[in-house]
């Protein structure tokens, strides 16, 4: 099957049954996290690789919803005072 040109979400900090039948059989584009799926850097290294492994791809995009500043979903996990404004600029100079 083709994969989607669509980006989606997941329920929780793990894949449910339902979740992965998703990734193995309809091949969405990519997953975009957010606060509600990350709770530690351990988590979210076992849950990013089994989402890699069921698109069948180790470049399946994995996306999170990081705005920083006052919207960050990773101030539990990591300290960061990065504005969206400052991951622009990091783009920029790439």
């Amino acid at each position: 099957m083709k994969k989607k040109a669509i980006i989606i979400s997941i329920k929780g900090i793990k894949l449910s049954q339902v979740e992965k039948k998703l990734f193995s059989r309809n091949k969405p584009w990519g997953v975009i996290l957010f606060k509600r799926n990350l709770r530690s850097i351990s988590q979210i290294k076992k849950l990013t690789s089994e989402i890699k492994k069921l698109s069948g791809s180790k470049k399946f995009p994995i996306l999170i919803d990081e705005e920083g500043g006052s919207v960050s979903r990773l101030t539990n996990i990591i300290n960061h005072d990065l504005s969206a404004n400052e991951f622009g600029k990091l783009f920029k100079n790439l």
